[in-house]
């Protein structure tokens, strides 16, 4: 019998949480405050639930631009470093201030694709901080270091999509929701579009993965609907759930309560802990 949304989210005791850019800044690229707290006050009712949650933010290129009184996302490498420096600062503020008022401390932790992919020492270590990170009380919020990290820019890894799949694998998380600006994973792409019908759910082997592959991208984000479904693809092959669902219009209380939102990509057999 196939086991139910519900009783999967019943299972969840970890989850990581990838808001995307287009959901943080607004056309001006401000932070955009309500979605921040609106993120914040969710966090806190899971963590009330007992569930340890993980934060992958983007949002410093955006904030960024904003606060250089930048007209668009710069395109050179050197100005993208420089925005993201400038912008991480913002966009760490105001989580603190967030979640200090909630009585909640986070802990900001910078990474790059090297410190998960390339040296398994480094890899052992963030592992053993972000547990102590959980067991301190803490929310953890990653973000890739853009500012150093020049090759990040360059690549697709540098889209939050992946390293928050990759941070779930790395903390063996259960569950990864993708929070964005769209309501899941539609049937076809055309034009830059979403078209057809809502997928509410795709299992491990699915013939329709390799075709579910649009080219659309957000106004302020690089990984559009494909690096979802590629994140979604690694963590089904580590036997994971990822949910991707609209970051306004849905509730993580309620996706981890079973709620049929978003669209749920379920791994072939889910590893239990």
């Amino acid at each position: 019998m196939t086991q139910s949304r519900r009783a999967r989210m019943r299972q969840v005791k970890r989850v990581v949480v990838k808001i995307g850019s287009s959901s943080l800044a607004t056309r001006s690229n401000k932070l955009n405050r309500r979605a921040m707290r609106k993120l914040a006050d969710e966090v806190i009712a899971l963590r009330q639930q007992g569930i340890e949650v993980a934060v992958v933010t983007s949002g410093a290129v955006a904030a960024g631009t904003g606060r250089l009184n930048l007209s668009s996302r710069p395109s050179a490498v050197a100005d993208l470093q420089a925005a993201a420096a400038v912008g991480q600062n913002l966009l760490m503020h105001a989580y603190e201030t967030l979640f200090k008022k909630r009585g909640v401390p986070i802990g900001q932790v910078l990474l790059s694709a090297e410190d998960i992919l390339d040296d398994r020492r480094h890899a052992l270590n963030l592992e053993n901080a972000f547990h102590s990170l959980f067991a301190f009380g803490a929310v953890p919020v990653i973000n890739e270091n853009d500012s150093v990290a020049v090759a990040e820019l360059e690549r697709p890894i540098g889209e939050n999509d992946m390293l928050a799949a990759f941070v779930a694998n790395l903390i063996q998380a259960q569950l990864l929701v993708v929070l964005s600006d769209i309501e899941g994973v539609y049937a076809d792409y055309r034009s830059s579009r979403a078209k057809g019908q809502l997928i509410c759910q795709i299992a491990h082997g699915d013939p329709r993965l390799d075709d579910l592959v649009g080219d659309a991208k957000s106004r302020h984000g690089r990984g559009g609907m494909k690096t979802k479904i590629e994140a979604a693809r690694l963590l089904m092959a580590c036997g994971e759930m990822t949910v991707v669902a609209h970051a306004r219009q849905h509730s993580l209380v309620d996706i981890l309560a079973g709620e049929e939102l978003g669209t749920l990509f379920i791994p072939r057999q889910k590893r239990l802990k």
